[in-house]
C-alpha cells in the first residue's frame, strides 16, 4: 500500500492511513524513533499524539508530505497491529530496527 500520491506537489494518500492508526516514526535529525497515535491526516501532512516520558503530558509531531518524499522519515503504522505498513517500502530488513 503506497502512502504517498503523486501530483504537482506531494500529498499523502489519505486512503493509505488515517486517524487512530497506530504509527512508530522517525526523522533523519532524531536519535531515536517516537510511537504515537495518528491524530490527524491530511493531504499534505499527518499529526501524531505522543507520549514524550514526562508524568500527565502528552505532545504532538508533524510529518509532512514533501519532507517523507525528500527521505527525511522512516515510518511503520498499522490500524490493527496485525498488518503493519512501512514507508520507504524498500525500507531493509537490517534498517528496519534503525526505525
Amino acid at each position: 500500500m503506497g502512502l504517498l500520491k503523486e501530483s504537482t506537489n506531494t500529498l499523502f494518500d489519505t486512503d493509505a492511513i488515517q486517524k487512530g492508526a497506530m504509527i512508530y516514526a522517525k526523522h533523519e535529525c532524531w536519535d531515536e524513533a517516537k510511537s504515537g497515535i495518528v491524530s490527524a491526516v491530511k493531504s499534505d501532512g499527518i499529526r501524531v499524539l505522543y507520549h514524550p516520558n514526562i508524568a500527565n503530558v502528552t505532545a504532538f509531531f508533524n510529518i509532512f508530505a514533501d519532507d517523507v518524499a525528500n527521505g527525511e522519515w522512516q515510518i511503520r503504522w498499522s490500524e490493527d497491529l496485525e498488518t503493519i505498513y512501512q514507508y520507504p517500502e524498500e525500507l531493509e530488513e537490517g534498517n528496519a530496527d534503525d526505525v
